[in-house]
């Protein structure tokens, strides 16, 4: 990993979090809209701990896009500096579109997360990217944990399967 690239490590439980949200591997209606999650964890140095999930259940919706109030963004904060965590980023899902950062996705970052992450997700194969605020790949893995849930490295890949082959 070069010096400059930032890295993010989500907590097992964040992931899994995501994962069930996101309704990852699953053929419903849940998962046909864009889904947004705030990321609550820590920044050190150049890595993003990722340790809670907040689900915007409120946002607005649609197969191509997310809206969300600066009302939704305030209580997720709220929440996460009550639990001692910072707004590290977001996650959303990109419904069988690819995973890449839209000009809308970029712009929303760089507001709200500028030293952030964003995690794009197809929830319909569970394929994922992290993504900075210039839209320069950043590297996402899971914590392993006594379960054998295991690192992956940088690029998109498959860091939420459902483990029924999605």
């Amino acid at each position: 990993m070069s010096k400059k690239q930032r890295k993010a490590v989500l907590s097992f439980a964040a992931a899994e979090v995501i994962r069930g949200y996101f309704h990852i591997g699953e053929h419903c209606a849940a998962n046909r809209c864009e889904q947004i999650a705030a990321l609550g964890g820590q920044f050190r140095g150049r890595k993003i701990r990722v340790l809670h999930v907040i689900p915007i259940v409120t946002a607005h919706a649609s197969q191509q896009s997310v809206r969300v109030g600066a009302e939704d963004w305030w209580r997720a904060i709220s929440a996460l500096h009550s639990c001692g965590l910072t707004l590290v980023g977001s996650a959303h899902t990109h419904p069988n579109m690819g995973i890449f950062m839209s000009a809308a996705d970029l712009d929303a970052h760089g507001k709200l997360f500028r030293d952030g992450v964003s995690i794009v997700v197809n929830p319909q194969s569970g394929d994922a990217a992290g993504f900075g605020a210039d839209g320069g790949a950043i590297s996402l893995s899971v914590a392993k944990t006594h379960s054998g849930a295991k690192a992956t490295g940088k690029g998109k890949h498959r860091l939420f399967a459902n483990g029924k082959g999605a």
